[in-house]
C-alpha cells in the first residue's frame, strides 16, 4: 500500500503535468504575433547584425519599452534563431514560468509544507483565461515580464532574499512598470508578516545586498540609457502621458472588462474571507488596477496591460478556496477546494471557446468595438510581412506610409543600409533612402 503523502506528491505531479498541458493547447488555439513586437524584432535584429541598438541605423531613440527582451532576441539572432521565431517559444515558457511562480508564491504566502493538489488551483484557473494564455503568444515581453515579477514576489516570501533582488533588476529590465507591484508587494509583506516569517525576515546586511542586486542593474541601464539616447525615460512614456487623456474612457473600460471576462462578480462571496494576511496579494492586484487605468489601459484585447493582476487573482481564488474548505470541511477541505478550483477552470475553459469564436469572426476591426483580438492583430501583421517582404524590391528612394511601425518595416530589411521608418502614436513612415528621420517606437 502506498503511503499517503507519497501518493499526494504523485497525485500533484501528474496533476501539474496535466495543468501544463491544458495551458500550452489552450494557447494553441490563440497562436499569433502582433505588429508591435515586429519593433522589438527590428531593434533586436540591428543590435545582432549591426552592433546598434536602434530602429533606423544612425538614429538613436529608444522606441521599446522591453530592454532584456531585445537583447535576448539579438543573442537568438547571433545564433541562427530569427526573433519570429524564437519569440514565440520563449512566450509559452514565460507563461508557464509565470504559473509556476503564482503557485509557488501563493504556497509561501499560505505557509505549505507538503505539496498538494490543492495547489495547483491557481495554474489551472491561468491555463482556463484567455487573459493568461493569449499571452503565451504574441511576441511580445509580457508574459516573461509577469513570470519574473511574480518570481520576485515569490522569492520574498520565501526568504529567498537576494533571488528576490536579482528578479527584481531582471523584471524591471524586461518591462520598467513592473517595478511597481513588486515594490508594493514587499511593502506589505514586511507589514503584514507575523510569526515565523517574520522571524525568517532579512538581516540589515542581508536586505542591503539584496537591494544592491536588484536597484544596481536598474540603475547601471538608467546611466546606459542616458549616454546612449540621451534620454532619462524610453520614447514610449510619452505615450502613456498622453493615455491620462483616456482614463475615464478608454482606461475605465480596460479595468472593468478585464473583471467582466473574469466573471469576477460570481467570486464575490469570497470577499467576505478576506483578512489582512491576504494583503500581499490584495494591494499588487490593486496598483496594476490603478496603473492600466491611468495610462488609459491598451487597444488590444485580454488584458495585456493586466497579465500581472490575472495571475495573482487566481493566486488569491485559490488562496481563499482552500481556506473556505478547510473552514468548513477541516481535514478534508483542500480535496474539496480543488475540485471547486477545477470546475471553476472548466466554467472559464467552456466560456473561452466562445469568446475565441467571437475573436474569429472578428478578423479586421474592434471587438466591442474598442479592443482589436488576436484574429485581427495576427492578419494585420500577417499581411505587413507580405507587404514588407515585397518592398526589399523596391527603388532607395520609394517613400511609403503604414499604419503601425512594425511587421513592414522589420520584413522589408531595409534598415541594413540606408532605410529609416518612424511612427508617433501609431503613425509610421518608411524611407529606402539617405534621408534620416527621428525614430519612435509604441508599446
Amino acid at each position: 500500500m502506498m503511503p499517503a503523502g507519497r501518493g499526494q506528491k504523485i497525485a500533484a505531479v501528474a496533476l501539474a503535468v496535466a495543468g501544463a498541458a491544458a495551458l500550452l493547447l489552450h494557447a494553441r488555439a490563440w497562436q499569433f504575433v502582433c505588429d508591435d513586437a515586429y519593433i522589438s524584432f527590428r531593434y533586436a535584429w540591428n543590435l545582432a547584425e549591426h552592433g546598434a541598438l536602434e530602429y533606423n541605423l544612425g538614429e538613436r531613440v529608444e522606441g521599446y519599452t522591453n530592454f532584456s527582451w531585445v537583447v535576448v532576441l539579438a543573442l537568438g539572432t547571433c545564433l541562427g534563431a530569427l526573433p519570429e521565431v524564437l519569440a514565440p517559444w520563449l512566450t509559452q515558457l514565460g507563461a508557464l514560468a509565470g504559473a509556476a511562480a503564482t503557485v509557488v508564491l501563493v504556497r509561501a504566502l499560505r505557509g505549505a509544507s507538503a505539496w498538494s493538489a490543492a495547489d495547483l488551483i491557481p495554474a489551472f484557473l491561468l491555463a482556463a483565461a484567455p487573459e493568461y494564455v493569449v499571452w503565451a503568444h504574441g511576441g511580445l515581453e509580457t508574459s516573461w515580464a509577469a513570470a519574473l515579477t511574480i518570481a520576485a514576489m515569490a522569492a520574498t516570501a520565501s526568504g529567498r532574499w537576494r533571488a528576490a533582488g536579482v528578479a527584481t533588476a531582471l523584471a524591471g529590465l524586461t518591462r520598467p512598470d513592473a517595478v511597481l507591484p513588486i515594490g508594493v508587494f514587499c511593502n506589505v509583506f514586511h507589514r503584514t508578516c507575523s510569526g515565523r516569517q517574520a522571524r525568517g525576515l532579512p538581516s540589515t546586511r542581508e536586505a542591503a545586498i539584496a537591494a544592491a542586486l536588484a536597484g544596481g542593474p536598474l540603475l547601471v541601464h538608467l546611466l546606459w540609457r542616458w549616454t546612449y539616447y540621451g534620454e532619462w525615460l524610453p520614447n514610449t512614456w510619452a505615450i502613456k502621458q498622453h493615455g491620462r487623456l483616456l482614463r475615464d474612457t478608454f482606461g475605465s473600460a480596460y479595468v472593468t472588462t478585464w473583471a467582466s471576462a473574469l466573471r469576477l462578480v460570481w467570486l464575490a462571496p469570497l470577499v467576505l474571507l478576506l483578512r489582512a494576511r491576504h494583503a500581499p496579494l490584495v494591494l499588487p492586484i490593486a496598483a496594476v488596477l490603478g496603473y492600466a487605468w491611468s495610462v488609459g489601459g491598451d487597444f488590444m484585447a485580454y488584458g495585456r496591460f493586466l497579465i500581472v493582476a490575472t495571475a495573482l487573482t487566481a493566486g488569491l481564488v485559490g488562496w481563499l478556496l482552500v481556506e473556505a474548505g478547510e473552514r468548513v470541511l477541516g481535514p478534508r477541505g483542500p480535496a474539496a477546494a480543488t475540485c471547486v478550483g477545477l470546475a471553476l477552470a472548466a466554467v472559464l475553459g467552456v466560456m473561452s471557446r466562445e469568446r475565441l469564436m467571437i475573436d474569429r469572426a472578428t478578423p479586421t476591426g474592434w471587438i466591442d468595438g474598442r479592443w482589436e483580438g488576436v484574429t485581427a492583430m495576427d492578419r494585420f501583421a500577417r499581411e505587413r510581412v507580405a507587404a514588407g517582404t515585397w518592398f526589399k524590391n523596391v527603388p532607395e528612394d520609394t517613400t511609403i506610409s503604414v499604419g503601425a511601425a512594425g511587421a513592414l518595416p522589420y520584413a522589408s530589411k531595409c534598415g541594413r543600409s540606408t532605410c529609416t521608418a518612424w511612427s508617433t502614436a501609431g503613425r509610421a513612415r518608411s524611407r529606402c533612402g539617405r534621408r534620416r528621420r527621428r525614430g519612435r517606437g509604441i508599446s
